[in-house]
């Protein structure tokens, strides 16, 4: 079951890499981006990113989400920064702050749960 996980978070990951370094788009996609704007798609993709990178630890690990926020985080921002070499495409700061909002977004949901979950279970007699 790790191995399907894995290879789903991967799959998840190397269609974010498609869509930061990528330099022309389907027409659907491009009107998507057009109506509600990229950092829109910048928030929930990472937001996504965390609960999948998450959901990869064990659920007996406190930190998963924010070992999950790390990882998503740097994720991000080393394709940002990989943009720089991609012609037709730039560096921005302000997708770096959307990632960032998608990060903390995914984690505070992930830990608000798990604090749930974690309060359901003492309170059980």
């Amino acid at each position: 079951m790790k191995v399907v996980k894995a290879s789903g978070v991967l799959c998840y990951m190397a269609f974010l890499a498609y869509m930061s370094l990528g330099t022309s788009y389907p027409r659907p996609v491009e009107g998507m981006f057009s109506a509600y704007g990229t950092r829109f798609f910048h928030i929930i993709g990472y937001w996504l990113l965390t609960l999948l990178v998450a959901w990869l630890r064990p659920s007996r690990c406190r930190d998963r989400a924010w070992f999950a926020a790390g990882i998503a985080f740097a994720y991000g921002a080393i394709l940002e920064l990989l943009q720089l070499f991609v012609p037709g495409r730039a560096f921005s700061l302000g997708d770096i702050l959307a990632n960032l909002c998608g990060v903390l977004g995914g984690a505070l949901c992930l830990s608000c749960a798990m604090a749930a979950a974690n309060a359901k279970r003492v309170r059980s007699p």
